[in-house]
């Protein structure tokens, strides 16, 4: 990972949070988090979208910490059955 000083950390960690707030009230993300105890410490957390697959690999590849290099992606559809999984506080 590459070595910042504290300064552009905080003000893309700001602008993260502030664009991830945006995508939730949009309805485009439905649930966003990190992990703990993966086998793999490049596994840092999940992002569920509410959208085509090339659209959410645009909106995740415009994330600042992504765009910076702190962060890497990969994108693939989920499926699950219709109503067994419920993300009640989405618009």
């Amino acid at each position: 990972m590459p070595s910042m000083s504290p300064a552009p950390s905080l003000r893309r960690c700001k602008r993260r949070i502030s664009t991830t707030l945006q995508r939730c009230a949009a309805g485009k993300l439905l649930g966003a988090g990190p992990f703990t105890d993966q086998s793999d410490d490049s596994f840092r957390g999940i992002c569920f979208y509410a959208c085509p697959l090339a659209e959410a690999r645009e909106l995740v590849a415009a994330d600042p910490s992504v765009q910076a290099g702190r962060l890497a992606f990969d994108a693939m559809t989920w499926l699950t059955p219709a109503g067994t999984v419920d993300f009640p506080d989405t618009p």
